[in-house]
């Protein structure tokens, strides 16, 4: 995330609610040098058990990078600050994923209103 806060918070909120529902999920936040509170607000407002690093001023394959290394799990998805995920996110994801012969896929995606 950089610089995030008008949307962050809906962002979390949505990630919290697919991680309840899921269960066996990791969040893994990682600020690019926020300096509009975005960070700060991170830290008041986590999941335990989350990772938060700041990495400042890096490229987001960087930042995406620094996710990949330090998550434990099987399946791996960068969720943007400025998104919001449905409920079932996780549940179709893996389902989606645990079919296919891949590595990895892409998707469309449609951002919150501003």
């Amino acid at each position: 995330m950089f610089n995030a806060i008008q949307h962050f918070r809906a962002c979390l909120e949505s990630i919290r609610a697919a991680i309840r529902r899921y269960g066996n999920a990791e969040l893994i936040v990682i600020d690019n040098g926020s300096t509009d509170g975005s960070y700060e607000l991170l830290q008041a407002y986590y999941l335990p058990g989350t990772k938060i690093y700041q990495q400042k001023e890096s490229t987001v394959a960087a930042l995406r990078n620094l996710g990949a290394r330090v998550a434990d799990g099987d399946y791996l998805s960068f969720i943007d600050a400025d998104c919001v995920i449905d409920e079932d996110y996780f549940e179709r994801a893996k389902a989606i994923l645990g079919s296919l012969e891949t590595a990895a896929v892409g998707s469309m995606y449609d951002l919150p209103p501003r």
